[in-house]
């Protein structure tokens, strides 16, 4: 997907002539207002449309919704680690909103990030909520994408095209039937946008060690399995083993 950033097209006419800046990529751990009213409108457009009310003979107004009740109730529990009783049975839509934006306009991006990611994977999410969330992404100069060829997940991509090159090599591991690796580099991600760089690293390498070891299924390390691949030229290129080997290292000393 190409980025809108500088597209004559999408410009209005006072970046278009100079009067305002023109629009740029957000740096990584940005969200700027426009990216969270983007994201915002989406989770309030499924809300809206999934939402019921109804009135009885005896006036009662009676709310609910056919699918946000259950994941708005999962994430309340899952994500957000509340406890049962404090969960209101019948949500309004108002009720829902209020559990909601304020994360979404206000909240650390993370978090941001990590109420999107489990919503998008949850089993109840609308089919159109993936799609337009991604555009909103991609209209709000947002620095991630998403990839929604397996779980949705976010990966931090400073330009359209590092997006890519962070998506398709779970597109090929998918391909190629290697889904422990495609699972181990899609925890690496999901670490990256935590913060947690040395988990990320950790996963990444054993994913690289998963790939290795199916492709020498007798390997009892990732270490004799790099050493099997020397002898495969067409597979590895030495100052790439070298490389490999010396990071497994590093990620196997303790602390």
């Amino acid at each position: 997907m190409k980025s809108k950033c500088g597209d004559p097209k999408t410009l209005t006419f006072s970046q278009a002539h100079g009067y305002e800046e023109m629009p740029q990529l957000l740096k990584l751990e940005e969200l700027s207002e426009l990216a969270r009213t983007k994201i915002w409108d989406v989770l309030f457009a499924s809300l809206s449309s999934d939402a019921v009310e109804s009135v009885s003979e005896s006036g009662w107004r009676y709310y609910g919704f056919y699918k946000w009740d259950q994941i708005l109730r999962d994430k309340h529990l899952s994500l957000d680690n509340l406890p049962l009783d404090e969960w209101n049975e019948s949500l309004s839509f108002a009720d829902a909103q209020a559990k909601l934006r304020p994360l979404i306009m206000e909240g650390p991006f993370h978090k941001v990030f990590d109420c999107i990611q489990f919503v998008l994977r949850h089993p109840d999410c609308p089919a159109a909520v993936v799609d337009e969330m991604k555009e909103a992404f991609e209209k709000g100069m947002v620095a991630y994408v998403i990839d929604d060829n397996g779980p949705p997940t976010i990966f931090p991509a400073g330009t359209t095209g590092e997006g890519q090159s962070l998506i398709e090599p779970l597109h090929k591991l998918q391909q190629g039937g290697l889904s422990a690796a495609e699972d181990l580099l899609r925890k690496a991600s999901t670490d990256i946008n935590r913060g947690d760089w040395a988990g990320s690293i950790k996963n990444s390498v054993d994913a690289a060690e998963s790939v290795a070891r199916t492709l020498v299924p007798r390997a009892q390390t990732f270490g004799a399995a790099l050493n099997k691949l020397k002898k495969s030229p067409a597979l590895w290129h030495p100052q790439l083993v070298r490389a490999m080997e010396n990071v497994w290292t590093y990620t196997n000393q303790a602390g």
